[in-house]
């Protein structure tokens, strides 16, 4: 899988990781393994490489935040047509547990949507599904530019 094509919209990106398409780079780079919905849910598995890893042998925070961001993102652009964008507004992150490396489970939903805002979270488990780090965050909802990517 190579990488995702130069003016590939990242929101349609984002969606195909759903259906087994390529996943954005940025996700690749944070070791997406696969991803599934179960109803409003959005499931996306992991498996961070050496990397993500910080001198304490856990995942460094800011990559446990983009996992977090990641799975928000699938939840609200599924609902969402290939012309609009859900940028980040705002995210706070709870870290419970130390991420370790190996499979990571993180599970992305939204919490309530209107016609410029969603409110979304997403939690990270392992693979025991012990709840490692949790996120809340809001978006914005906008029609996509002409040629923006």
């Amino acid at each position: 899988m190579g990488p995702t094509p130069p003016g590939t919209r990242s929101g349609n990106a984002l969606r195909l990781m759903l259906e087994g398409g390529p996943p954005p780079e940025s996700s690749r780079t944070l070791g997406f393994l696969s991803g599934r919905t179960d109803g409003d849910t959005v499931i996306l598995e992991y498996l961070p490489g050496p990397g993500l890893i910080n001198p304490l042998g856990t995942v460094q925070g800011g990559f446990v935040a983009a996992i977090l961001d990641d799975a928000f993102s699938v939840a609200i652009l599924s609902r969402l047509g290939a012309d609009h964008a859900a940028p980040t507004i705002e995210m706070k992150v709870s870290y419970f547990k130390p991420v370790r490396p190996g499979l990571l489970r993180c599970i992305g939903r939204v919490l309530q949507q209107g016609r410029s805002v969603a409110f979304v979270e997403s939690e990270l488990r392992d693979a025991d599904g012990v709840l490692l780090a949790k996120a809340s965050a809001t978006t914005a909802i906008r029609k996509r530019e002409s040629g923006a990517a």
